[in-house]
């Protein structure tokens, strides 16, 4: 079995927002997903780069602009200025502009799945299964000195521009890495996995510089290019909440890394089972629990390095406290520390998210869910103490009304004080005006949650 890995120390940058370079955000003949869908050219952001060309939504044969090209503040003033007022873009640049935005509308959702428990196995899960079944190395002991010692407390304000702009392209190019990865697997090839290494080293010094614009964008997934944008989320998330309980650097890579791979074995399931728009069947059901075995599979075949506890991570993020969780119905302490934190960030990006079958829930509906589900044993109460403490009760970049009936953004959270973040005052027209600290200003609160989506 292999032996646990630390990663090697490293000095902490705190101005190391750039792109990874892991590989260019659009590249001709790339295959991605060109369903296209009409926005307002309001709604468009710059620097993205457009991975697929923009059409008049008017009329589809009016080429605007073309794949590779960077939209900036000028050219979508350009666009103004020739009287297009909705544009045709493809959803995989939709999901790039609306990042760092929340889209789901819901308060509710249909009730849970249940999944059955797995018995597929192959070596690589036999070799996990004896490690949890005799119960050591599945907690994660503190220590002595966490990442969360070297942040500073963020400033009440909003988000750096450039800053915001650096984070966008830094998470394109990790996207078209980690979709690359995925393929390369599938495919039985030689993946270069250093990456994710890559990936959760370049995420851990991004949040040591703006902790909450990192949850910002962990938290507002899009709909689109399941499973690894789904994937990348979780794993940002699961970084943030790692930070804040004070894990040490070895940890929170193992629990980045687990993350990003841990829907691997989703791309063995058949398509239609994760786009069906009606609830799954029972063979269906059986299918997607036996993802995690087939995602150990596809790791084993590529003699992946991978640690030890990363692969639990993947192997157990779908696991509940309780024991209704798949692939093995394991509960308690036999599930792994980390894989309790990546389970909780896994189903809240599930929650905000679109699917097939639904639209996302409003983030506090989200926050909601889960603590109900929390009281029913399903979740660690540690976690999602430290859920709250990172994306406060009314997740970041949601839309809130006060008591004194202004409508607002939350842009920071509060730490322990989880029901009273930073936000962001919008004027009657969605305008930012004010930042306001709920913790300091005791006569404002929140008083509800509104599904608004504006201009970031």
């Amino acid at each position: 079995m292999a032996s646990y890995r630390l990663f090697e120390s490293r000095r902490w940058r705190a101005d190391a927002l750039r792109p990874t370079g892991l590989r260019p955000v659009a590249r001709k003949g790339r295959s991605v997903n060109e369903t296209y869908r009409s926005i307002p050219v309001s709604e468009l952001s710059s620097d993205v780069v457009l991975s697929a060309p923009v059409y008049d939504a008017h009329g589809r044969q009016t080429k605007l602009l073309g794949s590779g090209v960077r939209l900036t503040e000028g050219r979508i003033h350009k666009l103004h200025q020739l009287g297009v007022t909705n544009v045709s873009i493809s959803l995989r640049d939709v999901a790039a502009t609306n990042l760092f935005k929340p889209q789901g509308t819901l308060k509710s959702v249909p009730s849970d799945h249940v999944f059955p428990r797995s018995f597929v196995k192959n070596d690589e899960t036999e070799k996990l299964d004896e490690v949890i079944e005799s119960g050591n190395g599945l907690t994660v002991d503190p220590c002595e000195s966490s990442i969360l010692d070297a942040i500073q407390d963020s400033s009440p304000d909003i988000y750096n521009r450039s800053a915001v702009q650096a984070l966008s392209a830094q998470y394109e190019s990790n996207l078209v890495y980690l979709d690359d990865l995925y393929k390369t697997f599938i495919a039985s090839g030689s993946p270069d996995i250093a990456g994710l290494e890559r990936i959760c080293q370049r995420a851990i010094e991004t949040l040591l510089a703006d902790k909450d614009m990192f949850a910002c964008l962990g938290v507002n997934p899009f709909g689109v290019d399941y499973p690894v944008r789904h994937s990348l989320h979780v794993a940002l998330l699961s970084i943030a909440i790692g930070v804040q309980l004070g894990l040490d650097d070895a940890n929170l890579m193992d629990l980045g890394v687990g993350c990003l791979i841990h829907d691997l074995g989703m791309l063995r399931v058949e398509t239609r089972v994760h786009e069906k728009t009606q609830r799954l069947n029972p063979r269906e059901l059986s299918l997607v629990s036996n993802h995690p075995v087939h995602t150990l599979h596809y790791l084993g075949m590529a003699r992946a390095s991978v640690s030890a506890r990363a692969r639990i991570v993947a192997y157990q993020i779908h696991e509940r406290c309780n024991g209704t969780g798949y692939p093995r119905r394991r509960q308690g302490n036999q599930i792994h520390d980390l894989a309790k934190i990546a389970a909780v960030a896994d189903v809240y990006v599930g929650l905000v998210a679109s699917r097939s079958f639904r639209k996302g829930l409003q983030p506090y509906r989200a926050v909601e869910k889960i603590l109900y589900d929390m009281r029913a044993g399903l979740f660690s109460p540690r976690v999602i103490r430290g859920l709250l403490e990172t994306i406060s009760l009314f997740p970041i970049g949601s839309y809130v009304t006060l008591n004194s009936g202004q409508a607002a953004r939350v842009i920071r959270a509060n730490g322990k004080s989880y029901d009273r973040p930073i936000v962001e005052l919008l004027s009657p027209t969605g305008t930012p005006s004010t930042v306001v600290d709920l913790d300091r200003d005791r006569s404002l609160s929140v008083v509800k949650t509104i599904p608004r989506v504006t201009k970031f």
